[in-house]
C-alpha cells in the first residue's frame, strides 16, 4: 500500500507541471499556448504557399553577394495575422530587415486552435536567399 501511495505521488507530481503549463493567463500580454494543440497554424496553401509566397516577393538586397537563410519568429494571432517578427538567425543587416519586411506583408493564416477555438502560437519560418 505504502509503494503504491508514492508512486501515486510521483505520478501526480510528474503531470502538473505539464497541465499547468498548457493553462493560458487572462493577462494584457499575448499569450502563446504551450501544450497538445488540435490544429497547428498554416500558411494559405500550406508549405508550398508559403514558399511561393516569399519567392515571389523577396527583394534581394541590391549589391550585396550574400547567400544564406534568416530564421524569423512572429506570432500568429487568433484572426490569423502574422505579428511581432523578430530575427532568430541573421544573415546581414539587409537581408534581415527583407525577412522581417515578407512578414509583415504576409496574408493571414489559418490560426492554430485549441479546444475548438483559435489560439495565438509562435512560428519559426525560414527565408532562403540565393543568387540563383
Amino acid at each position: 500500500m505504502k509503494n503504491l501511495t508514492v508512486k501515486l505521488a510521483i505520478l501526480i507530481i510528474g503531470v502538473i507541471p505539464f497541465v499547468s503549463s498548457g493553462q493560458e493567463k487572462k493577462t494584457s500580454e499575448p499569450t502563446i499556448s504551450c501544450g497538445w494543440i488540435d490544429r497547428m497554424a498554416e500558411f494559405p496553401g500550406g508549405e508550398k504557399g508559403l514558399k511561393s509566397f516569399i519567392k515571389k516577393r523577396l527583394q534581394y538586397p541590391s549589391g550585396k553577394c550574400v547567400e544564406g537563410r534568416v530564421l524569423v519568429t512572429c506570432i500568429i494571432m487568433e484572426d490569423g495575422k502574422a505579428v511581432d517578427g523578430k530575427v532568430v538567425k541573421g544573415l546581414c543587416p539587409e537581408c534581415d530587415k527583407e525577412a522581417l519586411r515578407i512578414i509583415s506583408i504576409m496574408p493571414r493564416w489559418q490560426a492554430a486552435a485549441k479546444n475548438s477555438r483559435n489560439i495565438k502560437t509562435e512560428v519559426t519560418i525560414p527565408i532562403d536567399f540565393s543568387l540563383n
